[in-house]
């Protein structure tokens, strides 16, 4: 049956992994081959099966159904588990592998199938799954969630294909948030192309554009009692309350905030260099270090020594004062008011 019909193209794609936007791009990439174009064709030959029940009669049925006034069709099965098909029992669940391997091993030369999968990595090492890699008409594709280094890779290419570089800080700035999903970090970049206009993203830049995680949301917190300024950081504060950030998180995120402030003011006064202090304390991101030399610049030793037995006390009071959050709010302007210069 099967017959070569585009030396650039397979029968049949395995695409599985965790970060869903390469798979749809991926996706994406098969669909233009597939119909160059040609909307027409495309709206009557393209089905998309969506669902872990999809059941492998109902797979079959499709991807063996004629092309309409085309050369070819793309069926896209998507949330499906692969090898599970609905079946209530092993003997139906070894039909429905059979079924499968069966047909990617002689598929329909007029579609293209494509089975995505974002929880594989099981499946890897099974003796169906090994069984795709040696099928000429199939190719098998890992989108797994990159590490951070490919991570800095991706955005640098993505802006690159714009004509657009980014400053190392900036870089570092972005990609430090682990959550950030590619598909979220591709729909930042586009914000920050289109908002500010320029061809070099500074740290300024994603600082303004990019959405903050909760996370980030505690650096602005942090960065706002550093500066003494109240109001704002109470803000902040209701903000991470009812996105679900409860009061002890707040508060182990200051302590340790503030312990790392003080280790890095007392080094730096010591002679290291952003480097070496890096190196010293285990931070990964020099606009880190940097951030906390500027930070320490607002007190004296003393005065975060003070700040760390304050902190110790509101982490006591905790444990026994009914409204918790109240004494959160309560420490964040004594932060602001009692160490003013």
């Amino acid at each position: 049956m099967t017959k070569k019909t585009d030396a650039d193209l397979k029968s049949a794609y395995i695409i599985y992994g965790e970060e869903k936007w390469l798979a749809e791009q991926k996706v994406n990439e098969i669909r233009k081959k597939v119909f160059l174009g040609n909307e027409w064709s495309e709206e009557y030959n393209y089905t998309l099966l969506e669902g872990k029940n999809i059941g492998i009669n109902a797979l079959l049925e499709n991807v063996n159904q004629v092309p309409f006034m085309a050369t070819r069709r793309m069926v896209v099965l998507n949330g499906a588990e692969i090898f599970t098909f609905g079946g209530k029992n092993n003997e139906e669940q070894k039909k429905a592998d059979k079924l499968l391997l069966d047909y990617l091993a002689d598929p329909n030369s007029s579609c293209v199938l494509v089975i995505i999968n974002n929880y594989l990595p099981e499946k890897k090492s099974s003796k169906t799954y090994a069984k795709f890699e040696t099928l000429p008409a199939v190719e098998v594709i890992a989108c797994e969630q990159l590490k951070p280094q490919g991570v800095k890779i991706w955005v640098k290419d993505y802006l690159a294909a714009y004509n657009i570089s980014i400053d190392r800080d900036a870089l570092d700035y972005l990609t430090a948030e682990s959550s950030r999903s590619l598909g979220i970090l591709a729909n930042e970049l586009e914000k920050a192309i289109t908002y500010t206009g320029k061809n070099r993203l500074t740290l300024e830049d994603i600082k303004q554009i990019v959405t903050p995680t909760n996370e980030e949301t505690m650096y602005r917190l942090f960065d706002f009692l550093v500066k003494k300024q109240s109001d704002q950081a109470l803000s902040v504060l209701y903000n991470l309350f009812y996105y679900g950030q409860n009061e002890y998180q707040v508060l182990g995120f200051l302590e340790r905030q503030y312990l790392r402030l003080l280790e890095v003011k007392e080094y730096y006064a010591e002679g290291l260099t952003i480097k070496e202090i890096m190196k010293k304390l285990n931070i990964p991101w020099e606009f880190m270090v940097k951030d906390f030399i500027n930070q320490s610049r607002y007190y004296q030793k003393e005065q975060l020594e003070e700040i760390l037995a304050m902190l110790l006390e509101a982490e006591m009071d905790l444990k026994t004062q009914p409204n918790s959050r109240e004494r959160v709010e309560r420490l964040l302007v004594e932060l602001c008011n009692a160490l003013k210069n």
